[in-house]
């Protein structure tokens, strides 16, 4: 099923509450016209998994993120930046903005 195109930065913009790496990953498979099962197909995970990640009720591995980058050619850093900032608001660590920055070696 074909959708209309949707800017990743539109579909945050409607979405209330911080930006989060559901909401991003969400926005990102949209943005490229992907089903969960598409996307889930495209890194090897489940479909049940994409869902959890973008419900914030689980976190990607890193592997799997790296695969989840690379399907958007996205950054990896931007991703990782997201998950180490929910992970943080998650034990109720607020207030705080992370900086990523991947090691030259």
């Amino acid at each position: 099923m074909a959708k209309d195109n949707v800017d990743a930065l539109e579909f945050l913009k409607r979405n209330r509450g911080p930006l989060s790496l559901g909401r991003a990953l969400k926005a990102d498979r949209l943005a490229n016209d992907l089903t969960q099962e598409g996307l889930a197909t495209k890194v090897g995970v489940t479909r049940q998994a994409i869902y959890g990640f973008e419900s914030e009720r689980d976190f990607p591995s890193y592997k799997t993120l790296k695969k989840i980058a690379k399907v958007f050619k996205m950054d990896e850093a931007s991703y990782v930046r997201l998950l180490v900032q929910d992970l943080m608001r998650k034990k109720g660590i607020e207030g705080y903005t992370v900086d990523v920055k991947k090691d030259a070696g």
